[in-house]
Order: structure tokens, then sequence, then C-alpha cells
């Protein structure tokens, strides 16, 4: 029987919990013990998991039931296993080493961040700041269409210059923000100019009001020109490495 994947985590804390799963399927979340290991899993009856809204929402809200457990190491989502037979001959193998890993998860959570700029209020916020840039923009206001067109070319390139120094001044007051909690971090690669930040802290769970109340004050001093979306908790993906091939190989 295949079985579409949620976590592994320690057999004397894996309880299965009521909660919609990844379908198609007609069956329920299972925790199958695997020496001190348990597996989370659950029937699934296609060869791969569409990743629709409701799937993607019934991956997440179990893996976080899960984690309110004790600690786990999710597995992304559309994991699939031929048979939960041929799992456990190669979770078994390791059991040593994820036991370990686990270990260090105990009583941590990961914090999901990401923070982007409101583009027209940032760039009204380093026009103001810069009295060169208002300078140019006055000018361009001001002067012949030709001459205009490239003032503000000019001016373009100008603020591209500063919106770089003002992404790197966030990703500085985040990491100054988070320093008494963070114990490991992740920044993810950015590919837009109004992304400031993308990334995970791992942080103690007893630490979460507190990190949530330093973020909300940040993001009320800064929420004329910044937006905020924080995950918290959240599964500690960004900071456990598993394999499970070949046995199991993501949709």
């Amino acid at each position: 029987m295949p079985a579409y994947l949620y976590a592994i985590l320690r057999a004397a804390e894996a309880q299965a919990v009521d909660l919609p799963v990844v379908g198609p399927s007609t069956g329920n979340l299972q925790c199958t013990p695997m020496g001190r290991l348990a597996l989370a899993w659950s029937p699934i009856d296609a060869p791969e998991a569409l990743p629709s809204r409701r799937n993607m929402l019934a991956h997440t809200k179990i893996l976080e039931a899960m984690n309110r457990q004790g600690p786990i190491l999710p597995c992304r989502f559309g994991m699939i296993a031929p048979s939960i037979a041929a799992l456990e001959k190669l979770v078994l193998p390791q059991q040593a080493s994820l036991l370990d890993t686990l270990s260090g998860l105990e009583g941590r959570i990961e914090l999901g961040l990401r923070i982007t700029l409101h583009e027209q209020a940032t760039i009204a916020r380093i026009v103001a700041s810069e009295p060169r840039l208002r300078e140019i923009s006055q000018r361009a206001d001001r002067a012949h269409p030709r001459d205009a067109h490239r003032l503000r070319l000019d001016l373009g390139r100008e603020v591209a210059s500063h919106l770089a120094a003002t992404r790197a001044a966030v990703a500085r007051q985040v990491a100054s923000l988070l320093a008494d909690w963070a114990e490991r971090s992740v920044v993810h690669a950015t590919s837009d100019d109004l992304t400031a930040f993308h990334g995970a802290f791992l942080v103690r769970a007893a630490d979460e009001a507190a990190i949530i109340a330093a973020i909300e004050r940040y993001d009320g001093e800064n929420s004329d020109w910044l937006a905020i979306r924080c995950v918290l908790p959240a599964p500690p993906y960004n900071f456990v490495a598993f394999s499970l091939a070949p046995a199991a190989a993501a949709a």
C-alpha cells in the first residue's frame, strides 16, 4: 500500500491525530513504530499528491499537531513510499542519528520570516531622506520632456542603489532583533528588489510570546513602508536533513 509521509518522531511520543489527511485517500493518519522511532503516514490512492490548497493545508495541520507532541523531523509535501515495510528498512539503520537530531530539536520551533518593502512608500522615503534625490526629482518635474526622461533614468538608478542598501539595513535589523533568541538561522536567496528578508530561525518554544511581541513592535514602527509575514511556530523544515531514498520520492 502506498504511504504518504508526514514526519518521523520518537515512538514514545507518537499519537495519531484525528485530522483530514492528504488525498486521495480512504484511510486515516497512522503512527507506525520503527524501533524507538515512529513514522506518521496515511494511505494514498494515487501515485502522487496534487498540491491543492486542501492537501497543502492538511499536510501543514498534521505537522503542527504532531509538533505539539514533541520534536519531529518533517517530510516535505509530496513524499510517498511504495510501502511502510520498504521504508522501515531505511529508517532503522539511521535510528541513532535520527534520535540525536530529534534530541537537538527538543523544546525548539522554527520561525519563518519574510519582510517586503511597499514599493511607492519606500521610494518616497528614500527620496525624502536624500537631498540630491529630491533635487533630481524636482528638476525632472520642471524639465522639458526630453530632459525629464534622462533625469528620471538617473533618479531610477540612484533609487535602485538605495533600495539595495535599504534591504541590507532591514536584514541587519532583523538579525539584531532576534539575536537573543535565535540559536540557528537560514537566509534564503531572493530574486526581487522588494524582498528585504526571507529566512528562518530555530528558537526555543518557551520564547514564542517574547519573539512575537518583539516582531509586532518592529512591525508597528515600520508598517508604513514594510510588510511582515511571520510563521510561528512552524515545523523545523530548515534545520533537519535526512534521506528516505530510494523508497520515498518527492512528488
